[in-house]
């Protein structure tokens, strides 16, 4: 079964927030992928026509247009593994340029969560995967319960702002939190190096989410990247005042009833 967060995929959402409230009729739209996993291009796979990087987007840009013009602003976020081992990327590597990071930069993130395929190659391919960015701005990489200290060229990024526990949105006035979790299994599944990760989620993601609060944001969402939906469902309830989860890395297939197939091979 192919699954949407396996695949280059978009989610649409609509936040209509807090009744009673300065933002009751206030309406958030929230672009989303995850786990693009270098699908840069269909050339030569069992999909020809379907998708790829270019096309991706192109129905970004449509979207953010769409949710400027339907609701009072747009983020776009991303819950990491935007990379992997494989043609397309070597592609890349051989050329020597990181193509997935010129495809995150066209897409205009405003803060990504880092998934345990960004570490596959070491802590240091992460950072300079990240300097291929053109920038001169540059979307944050959000991971609440890493430790970077270990790792120089990690820390570094620290250091300039590029890697943080969360980060603040301006959405036309409106302040947004986003905070980034990545699974506490990060050691036994990817490679980072000396990069600690801390297990104690709710209580890190927690004390994001109040200092967020105490510094203007008014809707809170968390991005995390914990490998499996009951994880996020499971931290869920330990959570107050979190707006919106979006859980990224799993395999789980969602979609609403009577839409199938999603996309050509889905089943």
């Amino acid at each position: 079964m192919n699954t949407l967060n396996k695949s280059l995929a978009i989610v649409l959402l609509c936040l209509v927030t807090l009744s009673g409230s300065a933002l009751a009729n206030f309406r958030l739209t929230i672009l989303h992928n995850n786990d693009g996993e270098s699908k840069l291009s269909t050339t030569g796979t069992s999909q020809p026509n379907y998708a790829g990087g270019a096309r991706f987007v192109t129905k970004v840009n449509e979207l953010k247009t769409w949710g400027a013009m339907n609701s009072d602003g747009v983020i776009t976020l991303s819950s990491g593994d935007n990379f992997l081992a494989g043609a397309q990327y070597n592609a890349g590597v051989a050329n020597g340029v990181y193509y997935d990071a010129l495809l995150l930069d066209r897409i205009g993130y405003d803060a990504i969560c880092i998934g345990n395929h960004d570490f596959d190659f070491g802590p240091n391919v992460l950072a300079d995967f990240m300097d291929d960015f053109a920038g001169p701005t540059y979307p944050p990489y959000l991971c609440a319960n890493a430790d970077f200290s270990a790792e120089a060229a990690l820390q570094a990024k620290v250091n300039a702002g590029r890697i943080a526990p969360s980060t603040m949105v301006n959405i036309n006035g409106t302040l947004v939190g986003v905070v980034g979790a990545i699974t506490e299994s990060l050691p036994t599944i990817s490679s980072p190096g000396g990069v600690v990760i801390d297990a104690n989620i709710a209580s890190i993601v927690q004390a994001e989410v109040n200092t967020l609060i105490g510094n203007g944001a008014e809707i809170i969402i968390l991005i995390s990247h914990l490998q499996n939906l009951n994880n996020e469902l499971a931290l869920i309830p330990l959570l107050d005042d979190v707006d919106v989860v979006i859980a990224g890395g799993g395999d789980e297939f969602l979609a609403n009833a009577g839409v199938s197939p999603v996309y050509p091979g889905t089943s």
